[in-house]
């Protein structure tokens, strides 16, 4: 039996747990589905890319080679396990101790901006015959640690099955999170050592961690030779149109992500950024309280909402 190894640190809280929310371990069905996420990002260009493809012949192929390896439902046409056995080993992750919460004082509003609603519930004023209460995370994440995950492949495997599996494991030790808010930096993993084969000459190809960021675009380039031939895909997925920006580095990763926080904090505010990027936002909302109808949406409506809005003069009636 082939067995592929991958080690990982958790470089940031990670907002996962089992059934009932509780933050005691990695589920290796939840670390499957975000290997599934990020084979199909690095798949893509390699059907996409072949003579004569189509988007829907492309997904189409896409979909079948993703049941081969990591299996399907069963169903009209068929269906059963992968080519491969998954499971978490080595890990030394658990809650994050109430004494390693620094990070989320309440004189740094970055990283409680960066969990947003759910995830962080701000301090409570007394209220009648309701106590104050502090700001508080409203389930407890998994502290920082290390992990590895252990793919044992069938009899008779290929080794472009293995190669496949090996290059999604790369891309998510790289680009890659686990649980709630990922895509805001939480739960952020990191390739710690080269992937490899407990069996000598099974992966010809070395997927090792970025030493730097020059060395982050060769290797992605090197893993992703087609990306070039492939235009907007109709998912999220590699592709020539793809950018990857490095914006903030650091030795320490919670220190990386507080000043994301304050960047994605002040590029959204009124009151914090000198020359405020949404001023018609906030002049649309007083206008709104003054009894005029809104016309159009809110520019900052395309991060999401609800979306709070902070006034500092409820009284005014005209933009100040």
């Amino acid at each position: 039996m082939t067995t592929l190894l991958a080690r990982f640190d958790l470089v940031t809280p990670a907002f996962i747990g089992d059934a009932v929310g509780s933050a005691q371990l990695l589920p290796p069905p939840s670390i499957k589905g975000v290997l599934r996420f990020w084979w199909r990002a690095t798949a893509w260009s390699n059907f996409r890319a072949m003579e004569g493809a189509t988007d829907a012949s492309a997904l189409r192929d896409l979909h079948q080679r993703e049941a081969h390896l990591f299996g399907s439902a069963a169903g009209d046409s068929g269906g059963g396990q992968g080519v491969f056995l998954f499971d978490v080993i080595e890990s030394n992750l658990g809650p994050l101790d109430s004494d390693d919460r620094n990070w989320l004082a309440t004189d740094n509003p970055y990283l409680p901006y960066l969990l947003g609603q759910g995830l962080w519930e701000g301090r409570k004023r007394a209220h009648g015959s309701q106590a104050a209460r502090p700001a508080r995370l409203t389930r407890d994440p998994l502290g920082e640690g290390s992990f590895a995950l252990r793919l044992r492949f069938k009899r008779n495997v290929k080794t472009e099955d293995i190669v496949e599996l090996a290059r999604a494991l790369w891309i998510f030790g790289h680009f890659g999170g686990i649980g709630s808010r990922t895509r805001r930096g939480w739960g952020s993993v990191s390739l710690s050592q080269p992937i490899r084969t407990m069996e000598p000459n099974r992966l010809p190809t070395e997927f090792a961690p970025a030493t730097s960021v020059s060395n982050l675009a060769e290797q992605l380039h090197a893993h992703l030779p087609l990306l070039a031939k492939v235009e907007q895909p109709p998912f999220s997925a590699f592709s020539g149109l793809t950018r990857c920006d490095a914006s903030i580095s650091g030795p320490k990763a919670m220190e990386a992500l507080t000043q994301v926080g304050e960047l994605f904090m002040c590029y959204r505010s009124f009151r914090m950024n000198p020359a405020p990027n949404f001023r018609p936002d906030h002049d649309w909302l007083y206008a709104v309280l003054a009894g005029h109808s809104p016309i159009a949406m809110q520019k900052r409506s395309i991060f999401g909402l609800p979306h709070n809005g902070f006034l500092t003069n409820l009284n005014a009636t005209e933009p100040s």
